[in-house]
């Protein structure tokens, strides 16, 4: 049985930073290993048109990295993240099921809610045009 040790760590990575009992600093200690062992060759040759998979984990650091600012208190950092992370995932090409498991514009509209912005809130948590003009309703998180 071939033995992945990328693979085990990248899933490690991300169960720990998943983890909603370890602090904010512990999550952003794993999610730094996480990012450089995304960068490792092993990762990017993962990559590939069926599957992108470092676009994949570029949306997951900028949710980890928004979920991080917001245990900290740091709203508009952690809005800031969830912005880049709805980018990330807006840039993605159409798949079903999608690339991403869940729409980060949520996430977004949930962290701008909670800081007094409503109308931004609404906005963001609508459906948007995709990279090919088309609306894709996705509702999950």
């Amino acid at each position: 049985m071939d033995v992945d040790p990328v693979g085990d760590k990248l899933a490690e990575g991300m169960g720990q930073l998943l983890d909603p009992l370890i602090g904010p600093d512990d999550a952003e200690e794993e999610r730094t290993k996480f990012l450089e062992l995304a960068k490792t060759e092993k990762v990017i040759a993962m990559d590939n048109p069926y599957f992108p998979g470092t676009k994949i984990l570029a949306i997951a650091s900028e949710v980890l990295a928004g979920k991080v600012a917001g245990a900290r208190g740091t709203s508009e950092e952690r809005i800031t993240h969830l912005k880049t992370g709805v980018e990330l995932e807006d840039a993605m090409p159409y798949m079903e099921p999608p690339y991403w498991y869940y729409p980060v514009r949520q996430s977004l509209g949930a962290a701008l809610l909670k800081n007094g912005k409503a109308v931004e809130a609404e906005a963001a948590s609508l459906p948007q045009p995709d990279v090919q003009g088309r609306v894709v309703v996705r509702w999950g998180d």
